[in-house]
């Protein structure tokens, strides 16, 4: 039932609302008060870092993981409209740097950390981000066929995001 609803209800709002604000000019900043937001009413976010939570045993604070998220899908959604909107941005600019980025950062974090980036990355592109910001995609992008990649992109950047966040924790976890 809460897929159905889901579908049924966020994606075709999400497409309306992406097709009477896709003249703007400043569709990217909605895109990331969208990712902000979306990300933070994802079930699986929550339980994620209400996990992260007891695991470190409250070295890092559940309010932690959901800002992290909330920031990195925010990037994803508007680098996704970017693409979107400039002639020539190619997925594989992103998500191949993106991804060797990872692999490097996963080297110089703590191996907890790596664990929590790579699961986080499933959970943010759970069925509310995907509905919801799918169906935004649509409508903003209209008959351009090029709009493809965006939960590539919401699926990479949290773990970036949280490696990098790993990085700043490093001391607390390991000391």
């Amino acid at each position: 039932m809460f897929l159905s609803s889901v579908e049924g209800g966020f994606m075709e709002l999400a497409r309306v609302m992406g097709e009477n604000y896709s003249a703007f000019k400043f569709v990217p900043l909605i895109c990331f008060i969208l990712g902000l937001l979306v990300v933070l009413a994802e079930p699986a976010v929550f339980v994620l870092s209400e996990q992260v939570e007891e695991v470190t045993g409250g070295s890092i604070h559940k309010s932690s993981i959901m800002k992290a998220l909330s920031i990195g899908v925010a990037f994803a959604v508007m680098l996704a409209m970017f693409r979107i909107k400039i002639d020539g941005f190619k997925l594989w600019l992103v998500i191949g740097p993106g991804f060797l980025l990872a692999l490097i950062l996963s080297r110089n974090v703590s191996q907890l950390f790596v664990g929590i980036a790579f699961d986080s990355g499933g959970f943010a592109s759970g069925p509310m981000t995907a509905t919801f910001i799918l169906g935004f995609r649509q409508g903003v992008a209209g008959n351009i066929s090029d709009g493809f990649g965006v939960i590539a992109f919401v699926a990479l950047m949290p773990v970036i995001t949280i490696m990098i966040m790993g990085s700043f924790y490093k001391e607390a976890i390991e000391g």
